[in-house]
């Protein structure tokens, strides 16, 4: 899907306008899901890659920082669906996060006013105005 950085709210950060949508982002009442607390969306994103590894999660929810418990979701052997649940994975903790944090995310969404969410990734960042293609999956 191709897309003007103009017609679509975008964001890049948790210090930027919308960053409170991307998973870095610190919630501020965490997420409560497999029988922890998450400070982030990110580490129980990673978290679900591990559905009978209690003890990476547990080093995962102790991560103080998302980027720390991306880095340890990446350094473990994925289960073997992951490919074919991830998808579904992250609209679970989209729903978890917005559980939990409903005004917060709620006046996030106010705020695009309608317009298609996108999250702008740092490897792949272009000068405002130009097009930018991506695969549209959570909002459907």
């Amino acid at each position: 899907m191709e897309y003007l950085a103009g017609e679509v709210a975008s964001f890049s950060t948790v210090d930027k306008p919308l960053g409170e949508l991307g998973n870095f982002y610190p919630l501020p009442n965490p997420a409560e899901a497999l029988d922890r607390r998450w400070g982030t969306s990110e580490a129980l994103y990673q978290a679900l890659k591990f559905p009978n590894r209690s003890d990476v999660q547990a080093r995962i929810a102790k991560a103080e920082k998302a980027i720390v418990a991306k880095e340890i979701g990446r350094a473990e052997p994925l289960r073997s669906d992951w490919n074919e649940v991830r998808v579904d994975a992250m609209r679970y903790v989209l729903r978890v996060k917005r559980e939990t944090n409903q005004q917060l995310i709620d006046e996030a969404l106010r705020r695009t006013c309608t317009r298609p969410i996108v999250e702008v990734s740092h490897q792949r960042r272009r000068p405002v105005g130009s097009p930018s293609t991506g695969r549209q999956v959570c909002g459907t």
